[in-house]
């Protein structure tokens, strides 16, 4: 959330367009409305999206969306795919490998790999291999036997008539 002094003096900017409001309460609407903002930059720039496309100075509610959306999209921007150069043959980068069903080969939980892609998926999500787990454990409650995904569906599918499975995920 940005200072409310840089608000005021953005929202300062609109006051040559038409409709701005006299009322201080209600320029205070508008100021509360650009402090939904993060960096000073954000406000000034949404401030400076209004002026060069409207005549007319906006509701709150419209600094308010543009605001949030300037946030999201500076947000989207940072938020960069995780690029490896080598291909880890246990895990095949995925950062952990396992979770094969009791009675098939390599049957046994999930597992962190030890590789680079590893590092990083554990620090991102650092509980995901222990809820796969619990979800794993809780289908093999639930479907005792069961040797594969497909093989749990046709059971739900006898138990609750429904369409039962018959090809690749």
């Amino acid at each position: 959330m940005i200072e409310e002094k840089l608000a005021k003096d953005q929202i300062r900017r609109l006051s040559g367009l038409s409709f701005f409001p006299k009322d201080t309460k209600a320029v205070h609407e508008l100021v509360l409305a650009l402090m939904v903002c993060e960096k000073d930059s954000q406000a000034m720039r949404v401030i400076t999206d209004i002026i060069e496309n409207s005549p007319e100075c906006p509701a709150p509610a419209v600094i308010r969306g543009m605001s949030y959306d300037r946030v999201e999209t500076e947000r989207a921007a940072k938020v960069q795919p995780i690029r490896r150069a080598a291909h880890c043959p246990q895990c095949q980068d995925r950062g952990f490998f396992g979770g094969h069903l009791p009675g098939t080969k390599n049957a046994g939980p999930w597992e962190w790999c030890d590789c680079a892609a590893a590092r990083e998926e554990r620090r991102l999500y650092p509980n995901l291999v222990d809820d796969a787990n619990r979800a794993r454990e809780k289908l093999i409650a639930r479907f005792p036997g069961a040797r594969s995904m497909g093989e749990m569906v046709n059971t739900l599918a006898k138990r609750q008539e429904v369409e039962p499975y018959h090809g690749a995920w």
